[in-house]
């Protein structure tokens, strides 16, 4: 065999390989509510009064979210009141988005994992985009609940019945969800 197909032979055996390892690096793990509730100081049922994107001196997008706190549902009761700015937004024709960060919706409730910049000048999320469930208050009993997608996460707590959809779960089922740590997915 000459050089030109065995490195052909080669190139053609690697390739598959390399693919099915860049999938499985670029896969984003899954952390369970009660994961990030163990690395969070505050996780608080929130309302978004305002968003306002501004351009940074760098160039880059941000968007500044101002945050009312409703209620405390783990850890410490988070500032009254409080900012968040997340990279993305948009300006003008100007539009910047990025992979697993959050967006907010003014008038619009979230749960949210909160823990305080490393520099003490404000709060972060933790978990970026998994750090962050919607929530509204029941029409009927004013009861609040949370925005649940991840079935799984639902049945292995026991908190999924037969008949149940599963997509919005109550405030104390959830608060069952944040003591359960079962490692990133």
């Amino acid at each position: 065999m000459n050089i030109i197909y065995k490195s052909r032979v080669l190139f053609v055996l690697l390739l598959p390989a390399t693919i099915l390892s860049a999938i499985g690096l670029a896969r984003v793990n899954r952390v369970e509510p009660g994961d990030l509730a163990a690395k969070a100081t505050h996780v608080s049922i929130v309302r978004c009064r305002e968003a306002q994107a501004v351009r940074h001196e760098s160039s880059l997008v941000f968007t500044h979210y101002r945050f009312e706190t409703m209620e405390t549902v783990d850890g410490k009761a988070a500032p009254a009141s409080f900012q968040l700015s997340i990279l993305g937004g948009t300006i003008g024709h100007t539009r910047v988005v990025l992979h697993d960060t959050p967006g907010f919706v003014p008038e619009q409730y979230y749960v949210v994992f909160l823990r305080p910049r490393k520099d003490g000048t404000g709060l972060l999320l933790t978990g970026s985009s998994q750090g962050v469930y919607p929530a509204r208050q029941d029409p009927v009993s004013g009861q609040w609940q949370i925005e649940m997608t991840r079935k799984d996460l639902l049945q292995k707590a026991g908190l999924l019945s037969e008949r149940d959809d599963g997509s919005w779960i109550g405030l104390n089922d959830f608060r069952r969800l944040l003591e359960r740590k079962g490692g990133a997915q």
